[in-house]
């Protein structure tokens, strides 16, 4: 059986904030990175649209 030494006090803060602070970036990355891809479904929606009205009315 191995027993684990607990971490010195600081070096737990320091994870333990460590650890708090990750999955706010993940959460960030991930929002950043959805409204990217939904600003490029709208900006390709949209010059099909216009390519569509220009071949269509001239």
């Amino acid at each position: 059986m191995s027993s684990q030494i607990p971490d010195h006090p600081r070096n737990a803060a320091e994870a333990k904030e460590r650890d708090a602070l990750q999955p706010g970036w993940r959460v960030m990355l991930r929002v950043v990175t959805r409204a990217l891809v939904y600003a490029g479904i709208i900006a390709a929606s949209i010059l099909i649209w216009w390519a569509i009205g220009r071949l269509f009315i001239g």
